[in-house]
Formats: C-alpha cells, sequence, structure tokens
C-alpha cells in the first residue's frame, strides 16, 4: 500500500500547484463578458475526442468539440446579454476574457448544460454551468507531471489489484474505465475508500468462461441537435448482461443513468431496441471478447439523437 500512498501525495501535490497558480482573484472581465470559476476536484479526467477541429483565427484555439489531448477546466464565460448570438465580434470578447483569467483554449457548447459534471465528466458534483445559452468553457491544458501523475495512480492500482489477486485477469483499459467511473462517482483517488472500491469493481467485471453474461463496466455517449442548439452528455455505470443462445439482454445496475438493451446475438453481431437517458431507439453492434459496441439513432419531435453505449470488462 505504500507505493500507492506516495503516488497518492504526489498527485495531491501537482492538484494543490495548479490550484495555486489560478487561485489569484481575477480583475474586471473584458467584453461585457460573466466568469464563473470551476471550484471542483480535479480528477484529471475531462472528456477527449480522438480528433477535433479548432478555429485557429483568434488569439486562442476555439474548439466545437471535445479536444483531443489532457486539460483541466479553468470556469465557463458567457455574455451578459442572454440576446447575444456569438458572432464574430463575440467570439473575440469570449476570447479576451478566456485570457484574461489564464485560459489556453475554449470549448463553445451549445444549449442547456446541467453542470460540470454531466458534460465532461468531473469528479465533483458541483455545478457551474446552468444556464440554457451558448457559453464557452475555459480550459488550460495539463502538464506533463500531471499527466505523468495520473498514469502512476492507474499503473499503481493495476499492480497492487494484480499482486493481491494473482489468478484474476484485469486489462489496462478496464482499469482505466473504473477509475474515471469511481472519480466521476465522487471518490476522490486520496481518499482511502478509493482503492477498496477499485478492487470491488474489478472483481465484479471478472469472467470464467467465453460467455458474454456477467457484469460489465459501461460508458454511453448521448448528442442531442435541434434547429438551434445541441448538446453531448457522457454516462458511466455498471451493468448485468444475460446471453442465452441467440438472445441477449443488457441492464444498468447502479451508475449515471437507466440503460437497457434486448436483441439478438448472432455470430458477434448485435441488433435489437436500445434505452439510454430517457431515449429509445433500434441498435446495432458487435460483441468481441471483453467488449460490447452499440450504435443508436433516432428522430425527436424537437431535433435528433444519436448515441453509443460501449461495454468493458
Amino acid at each position: 500500500m505504500r507505493h500507492l500512498s506516495l503516488s497518492r501525495i504526489f498527485i495531491a501535490s501537482v492538484l494543490l500547484c495548479a490550484s495555486v497558480e489560478g487561485a489569484e482573484k481575477h480583475g474586471k472581465i473584458p467584453g461585457n463578458m460573466r466568469f464563473s470559476e470551476y471550484t471542483g476536484y480535479d480528477a484529471l479526467d475531462w472528456e477527449m475526442s480522438v480528433g477535433a477541429l479548432a478555429d485557429t483565427s483568434y488569439k486562442l484555439p476555439v474548439y466545437r468539440g471535445w479536444p483531443s489531448k489532457p486539460y483541466a477546466v479553468i470556469g465557463d464565460v458567457r455574455h451578459q446579454d442572454e440576446r447575444k448570438q456569438w458572432e464574430e465580434g463575440e467570439f473575440r470578447d469570449a476570447v479576451r476574457a478566456a485570457q484574461a483569467v489564464g485560459g489556453d483554449a475554449m470549448i463553445i457548447r451549445h444549449g442547456s448544460e446541467a453542470g460540470v459534471r454531466a458534460i465532461t465528466g468531473a469528479a465533483s458534483s458541483v455545478g457551474i454551468f446552468a444556464q440554457a445559452q451558448t457559453t464557452a468553457l475555459i480550459i488550460r491544458w495539463q502538464t506533463e507531471q500531471e499527466i505523468q501523475a495520473r498514469r502512476k495512480r492507474d499503473q499503481s492500482l493495476l499492480e497492487q489489484f494484480k499482486s493481491a489477486n494473482p489468478n484474476l485477469e484485469v486489462s489496462e483499459e478496464t482499469g482505466g474505465i473504473a477509475v474515471k467511473y469511481l472519480l466521476r462517482s465522487g471518490v476522490q483517488d486520496t481518499s482511502q475508500d478509493f482503492f477498496p472500491r477499485f478492487v470491488e469493481l474489478m472483481k465484479k467485471t471478472q469472467h470464467t468462461n467465453d460467455t458474454l453474461s456477467g457484469q460489465w463496466l459501461f460508458k454511453a455517449v448521448i448528442k442531442t441537435s435541434a434547429l438551434v442548439s445541441q448538446s453531448e452528455r457522457t454516462y458511466m455505470g455498471l451493468a448485468t448482461v444475460r446471453a442465452d443462445r441467440e438472445s441477449i439482454a443488457i441492464v444498468s445496475v447502479e451508475g449515471e443513468t437507466e440503460a437497457n438493451f434486448s436483441g439478438q446475438e448472432t455470430s458477434g453481431r448485435l441488433s435489437g431496441q436500445i434505452g439510454v437517458a430517457g431515449y429509445s431507439a433500434k441498435a446495432e453492434g458487435v460483441a468481441v471478447g471483453k467488449k460490447i459496441s452499440l450504435t443508436f439513432q433516432s428522430v425527436l419531435q424537437s431535433g435528433t439523437v444519436q448515441g453509443t453505449f460501449v461495454l468493458q470488462r
């Protein structure tokens, strides 16, 4: 346990330094913008994408999707005048505001946001983004020291688990999902409960044969689009899978949203009906080894919804 304790101390010191550097009181925000500072626990696990497009015509890059490299959220900005439509001049005002608070880039968000945890996967449930208007998340890029601290944390957890449970298998990908799920659940990686909870999750997702039946960790990404707005939310949790010949059923047992799937499995290909986060649609996907992946899309009265539902063990 000493190895993990040292890792915890190292991560805590990194986070403390980052917090101290950004703790100075901000003066008047330029451009008639309103700034809300993020004050929750920095889990070092904010939402990312495989690839992202950024508008580089401003003094800071402006993203319309999640960046593809690690970052932390400083806060958000929005216009004092809610009627502003975020045209060229408004973007420049937002960039000036982001520079004033030490931001490295911005992520434009549209529509109603329920809170930081809902949109970026933060560990804290403290929400600072609760307005039904366009906002910009102000972010800073994580330092190499922070990135290495996270990697050391994850490696330490896996090494301790393997040492204490030599007969059980666990992949780095599954371990990484378990860590992120715990952080999103509000269990800080510096707490005494973190490693026992990690072990509990790893044991729940163990399997002894080739059947798909058992418990799996899941991540669902839901994107909704309407005429004048769009939103994206990510959910994580634990689900039970029951596979009987060609029939397969998936039901969430804990986590951030209710999810279920009922359908058929033929030679690794899946088809059926999915329900997740209050949406229902036909879904297709595949099951390969320790991973199940489902995709779906549907037309709503107000627009469209599409999503992915991925399970890992």
